[in-house]
């Protein structure tokens, strides 16, 4: 929940301070991850970056790879640097919070808002979740370390070191599905409709998904 909460509340504040003053995108905004999508970019060119349909399936694999490997990197470090009272996590996940919200301010100052949320949320809700998941685990990480209770700091920090694993791999099939996604699906499939159908699905999907994996954890 804190973790959602700090992902929420980041973006947020970059969508306030970019519609405020779209000069902080790049504060906000890697140039590696924004590509074409920038404020010095028109309303046609903006538009032309979510529909616009590649068939190079060689590119689109490589695009694919490039999103995992960087969301799966995000994940590891949320995990590894927990042990750091929390605080590397609040940094990550309340970033990628501000990547969020700049982006929809961008856009939404265009008049694009609806058209971007079909273009980012079919893969974008996994990849969310995912984030949020790692972000949790990471903060699990550093309350081993704040609050140990009667258990000394390094042996609490492997109990939840070894709680928490299976939370990361899952977290990692989820942006490998996300990447997926990202990568082939949104730059096949331009009807918005559709992007919407998905979005809803995955999305019902998850909360479903992690619903019942909650119940079960209780019942065990």
């Amino acid at each position: 929940l804190l973790s959602a909460m700090l992902f929420a509340l980041g973006s947020v504040v970059g969508f306030v301070m970019t519609h405020t003053n779209a000069e902080n995108f790049y504060a906000f905004v890697q140039a590696d991850l924004a590509g074409d999508r920038h404020p010095s970019a028109t309303t046609e060119s903006l538009a032309k970056t979510l529909y616009a349909e590649k068939h190079d399936t060689a590119k689109l694999g490589q695009f694919s790879g490039y999103l995992f490997m960087h969301n799966t990197r995000i994940g590891f470090l949320c995990f590894a640097l927990g042990f750091l009272l929390g605080i590397p996590v609040v940094i990550l996940i309340f970033s990628n919070g501000l990547m969020l919200g700049a982006f929809f301010a961008l856009f939404y100052g265009r008049g694009l808002a609806l058209d971007l949320g079909g273009w980012l949320l079919p893969h974008g809700i996994t990849e969310i979740f995912a984030l949020i998941l790692c972000g949790g685990a990471g903060l699990v990480m550093g309350d081993a370390i704040l609050r140990p209770g009667r258990k000394p700091r390094l042996k609490r920090l492997a109990e939840q070191a070894r709680a928490t694993a299976p939370l990361l791999i899952a977290a990692m099939l989820m942006l490998l599905a996300a990447g997926i996604l990202e990568g082939v699906f949104r730059q096949r499939v331009t009807d918005i409709t559709v992007r919407y159908s998905v979005a809803v699905s995955t999305g019902l999907f998850w909360i479903y998904y992690l619903g019942i994996f909650g119940d079960r954890s209780r019942s065990t």
